[in-house]
C-alpha cells in the first residue's frame, strides 16, 4: 500500500498543482487530510496541513512570481505524522523546520519545469505539430517531477530528522524548539523586504543559523 501510494499520489498531486486537473487535491489541508484518513494520525495530520495552508495562502503566486511548494510541504510532513516517526510537539517543531529549508530547491524544480514546458511549447509551434502533444508532455514532466523529487525530499527529510533527533534532547529542550520556530515564522516576513528572492532566502537561511547558534 506504501509503495502503491509513492508511486502514484506525488504525480498526480504535480500535475494537479502544475499542469492538469485542479481538482484542489493538492491543497496543503486536502492531502493531509487524506494521508491522515489513509495511514492514521487523522488529527495531527489535519492540523499540519493548517499550518502549510497558512503558509502557501500568504505566499500569493502574483506575476511571474512561482509561490513555494506548499503541497510538498504538507505531503512530506504529513507521511512524517501517519507513519509514527514524529509524535512530540518538539518533533513537531523539529520536522518543520527542516521541511521549510527543503521546499525552496523543490520549488526550483517547479521553476526549471515552466522554463522546459516554455520550450517545448516553442519547438512543437515551429514544427506545427498538434498541440495536443505539448499538453502530454507537460502533464508526464509534471508527474516524474512530484513522483521524484517529492518522494526523494521525504526520504532525505526522515534522515536528516533521525540525525539532528539523536543529538538533540527534544524532551528537555521544548522552550528552545518553541523560540526556534518563533524565529522561523518571524523569518518568513522577510519575504516582503524589497530586495531579491534569493536575498530574501540568504537572510531566511542566515537567521535560522543564528537563531540555531543562540539557544
Amino acid at each position: 500500500m506504501n509503495y502503491l501510494f509513492y508511486a502514484i499520489i506525488p504525480g498526480i498531486l504535480s500535475v494537479d498543482r502544475n499542469s492538469a486537473l485542479n481538482l484542489m487535491l493538492s491543497r496543503p489541508i486536502v492531502i493531509s487530510t487524506i494521508i491522515g484518513l489513509t495511514f492514521g494520525h487523522y488529527f495531527l495530520c489535519f492540523l499540519s496541513g493548517i499550518l502549510f495552508e497558512i503558509i502557501g495562502l500568504m505566499d500569493i503566486p502574483v506575476g511571474t512570481h512561482v509561490p513555494k511548494d506548499d503541497t510538498f510541504a504538507a505531503y512530506v510532513s504529513s507521511l512524517m505524522i501517519a507513519f509514527g516517526y514524529v509524535k512530540m510537539p518538539g518533533e513537531y517543531l523539529l520536522l518543520a523546520l527542516i521541511v521549510l529549508f527543503l521546499i525552496e530547491p523543490v520549488t526550483y524544480t517547479d521553476i526549471i519545469l515552466r522554463k522546459i514546458n516554455k520550450n517545448i511549447f516553442n519547438f512543437f509551434n515551429s514544427k506545427s505539430i498538434d498541440i495536443k502533444w505539448c499538453i502530454y508532455s507537460g502533464i508526464f514532466l509534471a508527474f516524474a517531477r512530484g513522483l521524484v523529487f517529492y518522494n526523494l525530499g521525504f526520504f532525505i527529510i526522515k534522515i536528516v530528522f533521525y540525525l539532528l533527533k539523536n543529538f538533540i534532547n527534544i524532551n528537555g529542550d521544548l522552550e528552545k524548539f518553541i523560540f526556534i520556530n518563533l524565529l522561523l515564522l518571524t523569518g518568513y516576513f522577510i519575504r516582503f523586504i524589497n530586495v531579491t528572492s534569493f536575498s530574501k532566502y540568504l537572510i531566511f537561511v542566515c537567521g535560522l543559523l543564528v537563531g540555531w547558534l543562540f539557544v
